[in-house]
């Protein structure tokens, strides 16, 4: 599976909209986004979920 791996999610995006946008555009060509340092792999449901929790509180 292709990917964008971060080491620090907030790293990636200090906004919760420009993130977003990234998750839609890697659903679109079948990508995951990896943060290493949450442990969190968007190809999943409960992490794409704890992603966003931890964007929503970065921003």
């Amino acid at each position: 599976m292709d990917g964008i791996l971060v080491a620090k999610l907030d790293r990636l995006s200090r906004s919760v909209h420009v993130f977003s946008s990234i998750l839609k555009l890697a659903a679109v060509r079948k990508w995951a986004v990896v943060a290493i340092d949450l442990g969190v792999d968007t190809g999943t449901p409960t992490s794409k979920l704890v992603a966003y929790v931890m964007m929503s509180v970065g921003e």
